[in-house]
């Protein structure tokens, strides 16, 4: 064998034991040499579908594998690595989160030369076809708020995928509940305060665009006002008006209806403190 050495020790003019010693030197590791590959590191790669890539390491020599991956959060990805005995490695994995993993490739306790690959996991859904439904509403004051988040279009959505912040008029923020519903799922929150809130939904840790829904205050119309002599007396074809106070009230809206022989026009003067003039035309 070329490759043999052979070591003579004597003592004295005499062979110490288990001399002479014989060696066989292998090449020495190379990371530089292994190769990777395989759809598990290339683009494309949905969450929640399992995927695998080879480690080919052939061509570089004695040593052990070490791999490590984690994902968008830098939280551990379980993973599996089944020898193929030919000198490659198969590691399947299930990526449970969208956005940049990280897979390290180690090879003889030394890092080989592309590690750390970088894998881009795309979501399993289509976030583009999900939107905010019911903001139409105007909740009140000190009752719950709902809206609905319609995911039908957009595929299945793994478990707890949902989360949504709400940031209320002075910046405070809270948590949604969330809770399944025959459109997606509806998101729950409370209403401290009057004033316009935002809603920052995310599916699968991608957020979508925020939006907004405006609170008012408690309904009050016993605390409504009117007073003026349009409602006590009238001339035919002149016009009359009063003064109708919502102050305190709260923020509602307000209706005029004046019922007579025929139709009379109504004009309304906001007077931008909380009243509004009313002019009607007696026929």
């Amino acid at each position: 064998n070329p490759n043999r050495h052979c070591i003579l020790i004597d003592y004295g003019g005499v062979a110490i034991p288990h001399s002479p010693f014989r060696v066989w030197p292998t090449e020495p590791s190379n990371p530089s040499k292994v190769r990777v590959y395989g759809p598990g590191v290339e683009r494309g790669v949905k969450m929640n579908t399992s995927t695998h890539f080879t480690v080919d390491c052939k061509e570089a020599g004695p040593g052990d594998i070490s791999i490590a991956l984690t994902d968008s959060k830098n939280q551990d990805v379980p993973f599996t690595i089944d020898d193929n005995q030919d000198g490659t490695f198969t590691i399947t994995y299930t990526p449970k989160l969208p956005g940049v993993h990280c897979i390290s490739v180690l090879f003889g306790d030394n890092e080989i030369p592309i590690s750390p690959l970088k894998v881009t996991i795309e979501p399993s859904v289509d976030v583009n076809k999900i939107c905010v439904e019911g903001l139409e509403a105007m909740p009140i004051v000190g009752q719950p708020a709902q809206v609905t988040l319609n995911t039908l279009a957009a595929g299945t959505l793994p478990a707890n995928a949902i989360h949504a912040r709400i940031v209320g008029p002075k910046g405070n923020t809270q948590e949604a509940i969330v809770t399944p519903a025959p459109q997606g799922y509806n998101l729950r929150f409370n209403i401290p305060e009057p004033g316009t809130y935002t809603i920052e939904p995310d599916v699968c840790t991608l957020p979508l665009r925020p939006v907004q829904i405006t609170a008012i205050e408690t309904l009050d119309p016993s605390k409504v006002r009117a007073y003026g002599p349009g409602l006590s007396q009238g001339t035919v074809n002149k016009p009359a008006d009063f003064i109708v106070d919502t102050r305190g009230a709260g923020n509602g809206q307000l209706a005029v209806t004046v019922e007579g022989p025929s139709e009379s026009k109504i004009d309304y003067q906001d007077n931008n403190d909380g009243s509004c003039r009313v002019t009607y035309h007696p026929t």
